[in-house]
């Protein structure tokens, strides 16, 4: 993982609980949201009862963070948006959930004809999630299979079995 200062930084400022949790949180896919650019990034995070939007901007040569939820939950939330920056390369969608120009709750709600109901919108959060976590979970199975192919490639020692390329 190569990030640049700025970010470094900010990843340090925090204590070991609330990067802990940050992690927890960043694993399960609770990050549900996230879009920006390399000035400003806003996510939002949902846990099991719990969620949480953030803001963290570019101020100079140091981000600044802030989150609704001002306790630990918050300070975690905001570790966990800054990680899931760090794991998209800094490839962020420029407006949350865009297919095209709207978000895929109004792409839905247009379908249906009507507003998603409490049940339906927290439904789509679930699948929302998950989808975050294969995809982060392909991107990891990729970048292991490149490098498992260099280090084969690398080493003539090694013999090969008939079926490998």
């Amino acid at each position: 993982m190569n990030v640049d200062r700025a970010t470094l930084d900010f990843l340090n400022s925090f204590s070991h609980d609330e990067k802990k949790e940050g992690q927890r949180l960043h694993d399960e896919g609770a990050v549900t949201q996230i879009f920006g650019n390399h000035l400003l990034i806003q996510g939002r995070i949902e846990d099991e009862d719990w969620s949480c939007r953030t803001r963290i901007q570019l101020q100079g040569n140091e981000w600044v963070g802030e989150a609704d939820e001002k306790s630990d939950s918050g300070r975690a939330a905001l570790y966990a948006t800054m990680l899931e920056k760090v794991a998209r390369k800094g490839d962020l969608p420029e407006a949350p959930n865009e297919i095209g120009q709207k978000t895929l709750t109004e792409v839905i709600e247009d379908k249906l004809g009507r507003g998603l109901t409490g049940e339906e919108d927290e439904y789509l959060g679930k699948i929302e999630r998950l989808l975050l976590r294969c995809q982060r979970r392909s991107e990891g199975a990729g970048e292991r299979l490149v490098a498992e192919r260099k280090a084969t490639a690398s080493s003539p020692s090694r013999p090969r079995h008939a079926a490998c390329p």
